[in-house]
């Protein structure tokens, strides 16, 4: 028995030989595999990168902006961005040089880095200065991470009540709030920004010395490094990547006045009067909501249907008259007894999702097609903008979602 027993155990001791030399085969093969399947092509202004079940693509906008592309797999997600223009191909040159470890794309004035074992980026002006590297990244969680320099600051994302200016050690929730309005794009004084180019929910955090963006859905990873000696060339670039914004009006930079809210065109005349007697320089009034109406069934009724608007040609006029302009509300989401809600349903114009004022009566038409903009440009011109009104104060661009 003793004998049969070492026997038994001899035998057991060389099958686990024998699988251990079998997975350490099979892994090696493995990573041989991907080692080959690794490889970099030529893309416009660029590269496309594909190993380890994922490809990145590099590629340059111009001389001073990058793009990177990230997606699972060798087929790129259809994706057409709502944001950044299309740029044709602006007579940039690029350079590709491929090392056994690295693969760099180089425009006049930025390189982009990409490592093959880890496959992050890193990004240097054309003196060789690191503007920023990347850290980690997640395709599957739409996740990408940033390494920031001790004293590094970091502007921009939008309008928050944070109180900060330098959005380090800060945690942002990039999604349209009351009083919050998310912008994904940042600016470091490390001379570059980066636009985030993602539609939906994005958490941003920067805590210690790394920063991270985070989008709750989405199919791929994609951003745009600007680079820039100062705020202005990144801006500039920022403008040229998304288009340029047309210049305010000369009154628009004075003071504006507003409160929540005038709800008489009387109260509307007087506050503008009683600035003009008490010398006080005036440029702007804002009338606010429920000029429409109290009743949410009216909700943005895009016209003057307040019994306390009786005459609003009069109003306008008796603003204009002492020298001042003014602005009115707007909203995306309309009444269900207005006539512009009536019009935009009948052509199937509206979406069906639970926003502000919080009621299955109010509904957000489609911005993205072209002819619900003119039936909502028809309104506001007709009721509004040919009676004398300024511009337009916009609540809630991006509608405020709620859940049923």
């Amino acid at each position: 028995k003793f004998h049969s027993t070492k026997k038994l155990l001899a035998i057991t001791g060389k099958q686990k030989e024998t699988r251990m030399k079998f997975i350490l085969t099979f892994a090696f093969m493995a990573f041989i595999c991907n080692v080959l399947s690794a490889q970099s092509t030529k893309a416009p202004n660029g590269i496309k990168y594909t190993g380890d079940n994922r490809t990145t693509v590099i590629q340059f906008i111009n001389h001073q902006t990058v793009r990177i592309f990230k997606y699972q797999g060798t087929t790129a997600p259809s994706k057409k961005s709502l944001i950044v223009l299309d740029h044709k191909n602006e007579g940039i040159k690029t350079s590709v040089r491929e090392t056994k470890n690295a693969v760099t794309v180089k425009s006049g004035k930025l390189k982009a880095e990409l490592n093959k074992t880890t496959g992050l980026i890193s990004f240097y002006d054309n003196k060789g200065f690191r503007l920023l590297a990347e850290t980690n990244d997640s395709i599957t969680d739409i996740s990408q991470s940033f390494r920031l320099l001790p004293d590094e600051a970091v502007y921009g994302l939008g309008q928050h009540q944070n109180g900060a200016m330098n959005q380090r050690e800060q945690t942002i929730l990039l999604k349209q709030r009351n009083m919050d309005i998310a912008i994904p794009f940042l600016q470091s004084t490390n001379g570059y920004g980066i636009y985030w180019d993602n539609y939906s929910a994005t958490i941003y955090r920067a805590i210690d010395h790394e920063m991270r963006l985070t989008s709750e859905a989405g199919n791929c990873i994609d951003y745009y490094f600007i680079a820039g000696k100062n705020a202005d060339e990144i801006i500039d670039g920022y403008r040229k990547l998304t288009g340029t914004a047309p210049m305010f009006p000369l009154w628009s930079f004075g003071y504006i006045q507003s409160r929540e809210r005038y709800q008489s065109q009387q109260q509307v005349v007087d506050v503008v009067r009683q600035y003009r007697e008490l010398q006080v320089p005036i440029d702007v009034v804002v009338q606010d909501w429920q000029y429409w109406g109290t009743n949410n069934l009216n909700w943005n009724a895009v016209e003057f249907n307040n019994p306390n608007y009786a005459n609003p040609d009069a109003m306008i006029d008796s603003v204009h008259q002492m020298n001042a302009k003014i602005l009115i509300s707007v909203w995306p989401s309309f009444g269900s007894r207005s006539a512009i809600y009536k019009e935009l349903d009948a052509q199937k114009m509206l979406f069906d999702f639970m926003t502000y004022p919080e009621t299955d009566s109010v509904k957000v038409f489609d911005v993205f097609n072209p002819g619900a903009r003119d039936i909502y440009w028809k309104y506001m011109n007709k009721n509004l903008f040919a009676k004398g009104i300024d511009g337009w104060w916009l609540d809630a661009t991006e509608p405020e979602q709620k859940s049923k």
